[in-house]
C-alpha cells in the first residue's frame, strides 16, 4: 500500500529533471547562452541564481506558513551534503522503504525557480508516509525559516573550501560554463557573499550553529557524517522524533550511503538545461579535503582567513578551526 501511494506522486516528476518548453528553466537557459556569448556568464549567473538570496525574496518564500510536527526543514548551505541529508530525513521517516523516481517527488523546496517540484500545501507525501513526516528544502539561514518546537530542523556544515570548489564543478555543471569561468574568478565570488549564487556561508553557518542547542535540531558536520553515517542517522532519527527497529536503520544506512547514492544519480539529478552539453552531476565524489585538488594553499588560506573573520564579526563560537582542517596545515 505504501508502494502505491508513493507511485502516485510520480506521474508529474519528469518535469523537474526534463522541464517542459515553457518554463523558468528554459528562460534560464536563454540567458545564459546569451551571457556566454558576450563573456558574460558569471554576472549573469549571479542574477539567475543570486536573486534568490536577496532578503526581500527570502522572506516571502514561508510567509504565513506555520511548521508543524510533519516538517522536517533540510536547511543546508549549496553543496554542503543537501541531497545526502533529504535521503536520511526521507529514509528516515519511510523506516528505510522510501522509492521515488526523483528525491522532489516527496521534498519540497519552495525558494527553488524550477518546475516539477512537490508543492509545500501538498500532503500527499505525508498521508502516504508510516511516519506522517516530510522533508523541506531550504537554502536560507535562520532569519528566514519559521521555526516551531514542533518541527525538525537538519543542518549539514561542510568545509567552505570544498564547498566552493564542488559549487564551482556543479554549477558551472548545470549552466554549461565549464571553460567560461576560473576557479580564480569562482573564489573572488565565493568571498563576496553579495554576488556569490549561494550568498554568505559564514552567515549561513553561525545562524544554524547558534540553534544547535535546541533538541529538534540537529547540526551535523559533514565529514563526522562520513566517518560515521549510522552515528548521523540515529542523531536525525532523535531529532525527528522516530524510532527505528535494528532492520529499519541498517536500510536507512544502506540507502544513505554514497555509493548506494552514486548508482542511483538520477533520483537526484538536477535539471537538464537547455543548450547545454550535458546535464550537471549532483554526486561527483564526495570527499573530505578534495578541494586541495584545485585550490592552492593560499587560496585555501584566503577562504579560512575571511570565514573566521566573518564568524567573528558575526559573534559565532563556531569550532571553525578544530572542524575544518586550516589550509597548509599538515594531515594528522
Amino acid at each position: 500500500m505504501r508502494a502505491c501511494r508513493m507511485l502516485a506522486l510520480r506521474s508529474p516528476m519528469s518535469t523537474f529533471t526534463d522541464p517542459p518548453l515553457l518554463s523558468p528553466n528554459t528562460v534560464a537557459a536563454i540567458v545564459m547562452r546569451v551571457a556566454r556569448a558576450f563573456g558574460l556568464a558569471l554576472p549573469a549567473l549571479g542574477k539567475i541564481i543570486g536573486h534568490a538570496n536577496k532578503d526581500k525574496v527570502k522572506a516571502k518564500v514561508f510567509e504565513g506558513y506555520v511548521p508543524n510536527d510533519s516538517d522536517i526543514f533540510v536547511t543546508t548551505y549549496s553543496k554542503s551534503g543537501t541531497n545526502w541529508a533529504l535521503q536520511i530525513a526521507t529514509q528516515i521517516a519511510w523506516r528505510g522503504e522510501a522509492e521515488f523516481e526523483h528525491i522532489h517527488e516527496v521534498v519540497a523546496w519552495p525558494e527553488s525557480i524550477f518546475a516539477g517540484i512537490v508543492a509545500l500545501d501538498d500532503r500527499r507525501p505525508i498521508d502516504g508516509c508510516p511516519t506522517g513526516k516530510r522533508a523541506i528544502k531550504t537554502v536560507s539561514d535562520t532569519a528566514f525559516v519559521p521555526y516551531s518546537k514542533e518541527a525538525t530542523y537538519i543542518t549539514v556544515l561542510r568545509d567552505p573550501k570544498d564547498v566552493l570548489v564542488s559549487a564551482f564543478h556543479f554549477l558551472n555543471g548545470v549552466f554549461g560554463l565549464t571553460g567560461h569561468v576560473t576557479i580564480e574568478q569562482w573564489l573572488a565570488l565565493f568571498l563576496d557573499p553579495s554576488r556569490f549564487p549561494a550568498g554568505s556561508w559564514p552567515l549561513h553557518a553561525a545562524s544554524f550553529w547558534a540553534w544547535r542547542d535546541r533538541p529538534n535540531v540537529e547540526v551535523l558536520f559533514y565529514a563526522d557524517m562520513k566517518a560515521d553515517l549510522q552515528g548521523a542517522v540515529e542523531k536525525v532519527a532523535k531529532a525527528m522524533r522516530v524510532e527505528l527497529s535494528k532492520a529499519e536503520l541498517e536500510r536507512v544506512v544502506e540507502r544513505c550511503g554514497f555509493e548506494w547514492m552514486r548508482a542511483r544519480e538520477e533520483r537526484f539529478a538536477p535539471p537538464k538545461m537547455r543548450f547545454t552539453p550535458s546535464r550537471g552531476r549532483m554526486l561527483r565524489e564526495g570527499k573530505v579535503g578534495g578541494s586541495k585538488a584545485l585550490l592552492t594553499d593560499e587560496q585555501g588560506a584566503a577562504v579560512d582567513t575571511w570565514c573566521l573573520q566573518q564568524l567573528e564579526e558575526l559573534g559565532s563560537d563556531l569550532p571553525y578551526a578544530e572542524k575544518f582542517r586550516l589550509a597548509g596545515r599538515p594531515s594528522d
